[in-house]
């Protein structure tokens, strides 16, 4: 920045635009301080543009003022000042919308349980009341799993030899209690059909049946029943005994068994059959339901024909899963392919083994 000495020409180059001579110009020295109000401050500009800005001129008298400026930018905070004495504090405010709860935080662990405190006494029982009606029976509900075994057998012994292997006389027994009124019995390895009996005697005597050997037998002889069939011809097995039973019964008079409770049942049988001639004979047990053969029931087997003083002989097990209702009836029908062959009680022997039924059925219902 340079100042002219003399200043009223320096306002005089300013005004009319023209350049001064640099000589014309000389700096400011420090022992001639600036006056902002009357020493300009001249600044060079290029050819042909405006000069630098002139000082500011002394403070005009006041008149009517002119129009106020824009605000300028604010400056900076200036340093805090020391405390003076404060006013009164205003009113608080009113209090803001309350913020939303912050999450829950972790549980703390459980302190340890206090010791139990002493039971109270007992209180005085009131009296009992009265007992209220009965209220009526509910309904029988259902049996369960229903069940039935039963059996056919016949044994007794001579009261009377019979040393004529061709008498045709009655024969003296202990009891014919359980035996049928009319059929076959066998004693030692001969068959003997009869027609009547009294309660100690078998009448209507035919000896020999089924090509079986005539002969003498001895007092105290064992006599059990025996079951044929014709060669070829559908026969009724007899059973005559029940030994358990729950909900399935046997019909002694059409040796049918027949069930109280629907469902699926369990029937099998075991036979003791023997061949008293010098023959094989083979035979077939088959089920029938209602009158009507039970497809694919049927079950065969063969004897061997006797050896020494012995019959021979063979156990038929079978079984078969049927399903019944209780208007049902179930009976076992048997045959003989040679006619030779016979269904049998087996007698004990004493502290030996027990008497072998000639026939075994049990019925289970499983389902």
């Amino acid at each position: 920045m340079f100042y002219k000495k003399d200043k009223s020409l320096l306002l005089e180059i300013i005004v009319s635009h023209e350049y001064q001579p640099l000589s014309d110009i000389l700096p400011v020295g420090a022992d001639e301080p600036r006056n902002p109000y009357t020493d300009p401050i001249l600044h060079y500009g290029n050819d042909r543009t405006n000069g630098g800005t002139g000082c500011t001129g002394l403070p005009g008298s006041a008149t009517n003022t002119g129009a106020t400026g824009p605000t300028g930018n604010t400056g900076p905070t200036g340093l805090p000042g020391t405390a003076a004495n404060t006013g009164a504090t205003g009113p608080t405010g009113p209090t803001g919308n309350t913020g939303p709860t912050g999450f829950t935080g972790t549980t703390g662990q459980t302190g340890v349980t206090g010791a139990t405190g002493p039971t109270g006494a007992t209180s005085n029982t009131g009296p009992t009341g009265t007992t209220g009606i009965t209220g009526s029976v509910g309904a029988t509900g259902p049996l369960g799993l229903l069940y039935g075994f039963f059996y056919e057998e016949f044994t007794t012994t001579l009261t009377s030899a019979i040393p004529n292997p061709s008498s045709t006389a009655a024969i003296q027994v202990v009891s014919t209690t359980d035996a049928m009124s009319s059929g076959t019995i066998l004693i030692g390895t001969e068959l003997i059909s009869y027609t009547g009996k009294t309660p100690t005697t078998f009448t209507g005597i035919t000896r020999g049946v089924r090509s079986s050997t005539t002969s003498s037998h001895a007092i105290n002889s064992d006599a059990t029943s025996a079951q044929i069939a014709v060669v070829n011809t559908r026969t009724l097995l007899i059973i005559n005994k029940t030994d358990g039973t729950s909900g399935v019964s046997l019909d002694t008079a059409t040796n049918s068994i027949y069930v109280v409770q629907t469902g699926v049942y369990n029937i099998q049988f075991s036979i003791y059959a023997i061949n008293t001639s010098n023959d094989f004979d083979n035979f077939i047990v088959w089920f029938v339901k209602n009158g009507t053969d039970v497809p694919s029931s049927a079950s065969q087997g063969t004897i061997v024909k006797p050896h020494s003083d012995s019959p021979g002989a063979t156990i038929m097990t079978v079984n078969i899963f049927l399903s019944l209702i209780p208007s049902d009836r179930v009976q076992i029908y048997w045959t003989s392919v040679y006619g030779f062959c016979a269904i049998v009680t087996g007698p004990a022997l004493a502290g030996v083994y027990p008497t072998t039924p000639s026939v075994l059925l049990s019925v289970n219902q499983i389902a």
